[in-house]
């Protein structure tokens, strides 16, 4: 017997009635198959599928009946499916999650378990109906789906138990034992290749034989049997699965047993054994609705005003039976700033009232997270900003800066950087200013000596006759040239090299012979030795040979002796600065 879902008004009552949907076997059924048995029912597009399992959502609150009917089992005397009914307090919005029992079949006298029917919210059963057993045999009540609890054994020349505490039943070697709540049902007990029933939280699928199958069991956790020309009859699905009978010559005096069942409703009429083919469940209302009975629980919703994402409590209207929740016709939070009117909707099936609410997200404001940027500055370059400037609104989103200039910026004075940020909604400027001062390469030739116009950088003096060739030990930042010509210095900061002009350089001095501020002698002198007397202090002594190269002897400040007996016999520049003057004077070594 196939039953489809009708609607009923009982004394105003309305009436949801879920079944099979034309769905058979070990499979629930399909989205399809509900929206076509469900037509014009009180279920008419109320209903989604997930692998057989049907959920529809409470649409009111209020007292509700429950009335859950097991499958039968398979064979020409399948065991008959409970019959549980209870009442029970629901609120509006309550998703409740129902498998409707599927009969068990037959095959080659191998009988399969009927299903059980579940009523479960939020992974806790309601009410759960045991399935039949599947019998080929004489009738027999333990067949039955039961009002227990505990699921029956079975009969044959081998029997399983029944199951206990929501476990699942007991198989033998030729046929399988019903899955429980807690359980899924066991494969045969000799080594094939079977497929157990499941548990209601792992999909309520039937039991069944790969290869060989006997009769199927049904969906809702009927175990299933295995034809192999002897006969088995599985246990039926529910709270507590049922045992198995089977035996091994041809003879038709086996039953599987029927499952157990729960009720966690009040005032409730629980039956054993009455349902005849699949499944169904029935739940309706207690509670006659009365027309313009339904009114708002607040007569204005009041405006609700906040930053970024706004959402509210969902307001409540109550009728004579109870108390439903209303339905937004937009997504919350709201996130668009501005005034969002949100329609909520308030219907238990027989009216249906509006209201109207404001709710209003407040602008979305971007602000840099710095008041002004400091200035960048750099020698020759500026590679990029040490830390990108970043902005942030009142809503938490933080946003880096874009300039419109590319880095690095190499243009001497002052470039102002001007910063973009966005947040998609707003956006905002910061100018930055990136100042370049250049290496500054003037020299200056103060007294005798070169000298750098700039202090703290490094330096390397640079014979401009020479092709620029790097002059060796002359670092720092003034240089006394001891031949004329022309020199530069190339001078290194913060990462930039810069070299100077070219400039001339001439010897200043006057001719000793007869100026009694500078004496040198013996010259000529034959080993090299020589004393130099002035009446300034001397700061430096230089000596040239004929090659213009600069020869480093030992001095003595305080005397004036020179110790040239390392240079070779000839003629040599002697040149020494003093404080206020340069002096040459030519000096020959006979050796």
């Amino acid at each position: 017997m196939i039953l489809m879902a009708i609607t009923t008004f009982v004394n105003g009552q309305t009436v949801y009635t879920f079944s099979n949907a034309t769905a058979t076997g070990i499979s629930g059924p399909t989205q399809a198959n509900v929206n076509a048995a469900y037509t014009a029912t009180t279920l008419a597009g109320a209903v989604t599928v997930t692998a057989g399992i049907q959920e529809w959502v409470v649409p009111s609150s209020g007292n509700y009946s429950i009335q859950a009917l097991g499958a039968a089992g398979g064979g020409i005397n399948g065991g008959f499916g409970a019959n549980i009914y209870g009442e029970f307090a629901l609120t509006a919005g309550q998703v409740l999650q129902i498998i409707v029992g599927q009969q068990g079949s037959e095959n080659d006298n191998g009988t399969g378990g009927g299903g059980g029917s579940y009523v479960v919210f939020t992974g806790n059963p309601f009410i759960v109906a045991g399935g039949g057993g599947g019998n080929h045999g004489v009738v027999n009540a333990n067949c039955n789906g039961q009002v227990g609890q505990n699921g029956q054994g079975g009969m044959g020349t081998t029997t399983g138990i029944g199951g206990t505490a929501g476990n699942q039943g007991i198989s033998t070697n030729r046929a399988q034992g019903g899955a429980g709540w807690l359980q899924d049902g066991p494969v045969f007990s000799q080594v094939t290749t079977n497929t157990a029933a499941k548990r209601f939280l792992n999909g309520g699928a039937g039991g069944f034989h790969n290869t060989s199958p006997g009769g199927l069991g049904g969906f809702g956790g009927g175990g299933g049997s295995w034809n192999t020309g002897f006969r088995g009859s599985a246990g039926g699905g529910g709270y507590s699965g049922g045992g198995t009978g089977s035996v091994s010559t041809n003879n038709n005096l086996h039953y599987g047993g029927g499952a157990g069942s729960f009720n966690s409703g009040t005032n409730q009429n629980n039956i054993a054994g009455t349902n005849l083919g699949m499944g169904s469940v029935i739940i309706s209302s207690l509670c006659p609705v009365t027309i313009g009975s339904l009114v708002p629980d607040v007569p204005a919703l009041a405006d609700v005003t906040g930053s970024c994402s706004v959402t509210t409590t969902t307001p409540t209207a109550t009728n004579n039976c109870g108390t439903l929740s209303g339905v937004s016709n937009v997504t919350l939070p709201i996130t668009t700033p501005g005034t969002t009117v949100v329609t909520w909707t308030y219907d238990d099936g027989t009216n249906t009232v509006t209201q109207l609410q404001n709710i209003i997200v407040d602008p979305i404001v971007l602000t840099p997270d710095s008041l002004t940027l400091v200035d960048l500055l750099g020698t020759c370059f500026v590679q990029g900003n040490p830390i990108n400037p970043t902005a942030s609104n009142t809503c938490g989103v933080i946003v880096l800066g874009a300039p419109d200039v590319f880095f690095p910026i190499t243009t001497p004075g002052t470039t102002v950087v001007t910063w973009t940020f966005t947040d998609g909604i707003n956006t905002i400027t910061q100018l930055q200013n990136v100042i370049i001062t250049p290496i500054d390469n003037g020299i200056s030739q103060v007294g005798a000596a070169l000298s750098a116009d700039m202090a703290g950088y490094s330096y390397q003096w640079l014979d401009c006759d020479n092709g620029n060739a790097m002059i060796p030990g002359e670092t720092n930042q003034t240089y006394t040239p001891t031949l004329a010509g022309n020199y530069a210095v190339e001078l290194t900061f913060d990462g930039c090299v810069d070299t100077s002009a070219c400039v001339p350089y001439t010897l200043i001095g006057i001719n000793e012979l007869d100026n009694e501020s500078f004496v040198m002698y013996p010259n000529p002198s034959n080993d090299g030795m020589f004393t130099i007397s002035t009446t300034t202090p001397i700061i430096q002594i230089n000596v040239v040979d004929a090659l213009g190269r600069t020869i480093q002897l030992q001095a003595d400040p305080s005397t004036g002796l020179i110790n040239g007996s390392s240079l070779v016999a000839g003629k040599y520049i002697v040149r020494v600065i003093t404080e206020d003057n340069v002096y040459t004077k030519q000096l020959m070594i006979l050796k």
